[in-house]
């Protein structure tokens, strides 16, 4: 059987160029160009602007974990004496005793709230939780402003934070996200995402080195391209920013609501932000078949965010080179399977179980020679996001691990191959209906 694989590897080669377009991009700036990671600035020093943070925590029969994110939450530091935090959860209409949890808690501290979302607006996503508790807050703050409650601080600025209830943040957190909005033209800032427990088990494993490794990679070369893209876990962003999208900012539509936050706030001009000096801690999925469902939600998202490619052109508040990221970023996401298709198929070539016909390096006169380019290119890409694992993990693989880590790793890439299957399926039969996954309870350790 013979496959012709020539526009396949025209496609990879293009992927992996623009990978290693990032690699290069990153390592040159960093050294040419002022520092912009969060640990070149003196978070130790006070700042002039007080700040009061909300942090959104959307909460849907939490019961399991939410106990311990609010508790997290309550313990953060704050750069000042000055600053201030509430931590506002909304209950979408919880089944478990999520919000009996909460509404204990709140009773003792009165930095914590409790929001229920209304009818007719319950169990319709995430996304519309947000709304909700966005319209809480821009109530308080009117309320504050009337002066019918607590005054606002003088010059106060404030930034709203969004972490899922099984998110942990690390103890500093706060005061490194203060550090970096004193920026007034940032909008938006992501810090890093890691797995929980992540050294209990290989799927685990492989999703932190995803999202550290991965992720991570992608998020620091864009951070100097001003294209950063939010997660749905671990997001500031300035309420004034926030505001500026109206009273529903986050699209109740959207599967991938924090893609298409980062991507609206981007049009209007605001300057987006990545760090992983600092990191909010999730659980990963322990069972392949939630994965590949989570998965397939977060690609067909992404398609959905193809709507904002031509906002993104219009724009005239956009540089050029965030432009071209910003599309690149968003169409490459086909690439997946494409690279996967490429490696699959040249790998049967070897053991001799598919002819497949590739005149994309036939250039190349030797068969081994051209073998060794081949491998090249569909290693290299893995080699850089191994090498930015062991960088930033905080549980980098031993030495020796890293050759076998470095092959599971390639075969658990095709989850996204066939989440992106099952994506386009879904997307041709319309359906848009998504089962939670639920919470485990599990401890998690934040040394570093």
């Amino acid at each position: 059987m013979q496959v012709e694989v020539t526009w396949a590897t025209y496609a990879s080669m293009a992927l992996i160029v623009y990978y290693v377009g990032l690699w290069t991009l990153q390592a040159v700036l960093a050294r040419t160009s002022r520092p912009r990671h969060a640990g070149a600035l003196d978070i130790s020093a006070p700042t002039s602007t007080p700040w009061h943070f909300y942090m959104l925590v959307p909460a849907l029969n939490e019961e399991r974990v939410i106990e311990k994110t609010i508790t997290n939450l309550r313990s953060l530091d704050l750069r000042s004496a000055m600053d201030r935090i509430t931590i506002v959860v909304v209950d979408d209409a919880s089944d478990d005793r999520t919000a009996d949890i909460v509404a204990e808690i709140a009773e003792r501290d009165p930095r914590v709230k409790l929001v229920h979302t209304r009818a007719p607006l319950m169990r319709i996503g995430k996304g519309n939780s947000l709304n909700q508790g966005f319209a809480q807050i821009m109530e308080w703050r009117e309320q504050e402003a009337a002066g019918s409650v607590a005054p606002l601080e003088r010059g106060a600025g404030a930034i709203v934070g969004v972490v899922d209830a099984d998110g942990v943040l690390d103890q500093e957190t706060l005061t490194v996200v203060a550090a970096m909005f004193d920026d007034p033209l940032v909008g938006q800032l992501q810090i890093g995402v890691t797995i929980q427990n992540a050294e209990s088990n290989m799927l685990l494993r492989m999703q932190d080195i995803e999202f550290v490794g991965f992720s991570g990679f992608v998020q620091r070369a864009r951070d100097y391209l001003g294209s950063v893209g939010l997660g749905g876990n671990g997001q500031f962003t300035r309420l004034e920013a926030l505001s500026s999208l109206g009273t529903l900012p986050w699209r109740r539509s959207a599967l991938t609501e924090d893609l298409d936050l980062g991507l609206s706030l981007v049009e209007r001009g605001w300057k987006t932000r990545f760090t992983n000096v600092v990191f909010v801690h999730q659980q990963g999925l322990s069972y392949l078949r939630p994965l590949l469902r989570q998965r397939t939600r977060w690609i067909q998202g992404h398609y959905q965010c193809w709507t904002h490619l031509p906002k993104i052109w219009r724009s005239k508040r956009l540089a050029l080179v965030a432009k071209l990221d910003l599309s690149l970023y968003l169409v490459f996401v086909v690439g997946v399977a494409v690279v996967s298709f490429v490696a699959l198929a040249t790998l049967l070539s070897y053991a001799g179980l598919l002819s497949a016909h590739n005149s994309a390096l036939q250039s190349i006169g030797s068969l081994e020679l051209r073998r060794y380019v081949e491998m090249v290119l569909l290693v290299a890409p893995l080699g850089l996001w191994l090498g930015s694992y062991q960088k930033f993990s905080r549980h980098p693989l031993r030495w020796y691990e890293i050759p076998f880590y470095s092959a599971v790793f390639a075969l658990y890439t095709y989850v996204w191959s066939i989440a992106t299957v099952r994506a386009w399926s879904r997307a041709i039969t319309r359906r848009r209906g998504w089962t939670k996954t639920s919470r485990e309870l599990q401890p998690v350790s934040l040394d570093h």
